[in-house]
């Protein structure tokens, strides 16, 4: 169980970041 959880979490922080990373894009035009 404490391995799907921890591949969970994997899985989630790429999307966050990419999030962050269209956050930023969209603040600062490049």
């Amino acid at each position: 169980m404490k391995v799907m959880a921890d591949s969970t979490k994997m899985a989630m922080l790429p999307t966050a970041l990419d999030m962050v990373e269209i956050l930023i894009s969209r603040t600062y035009p490049q």
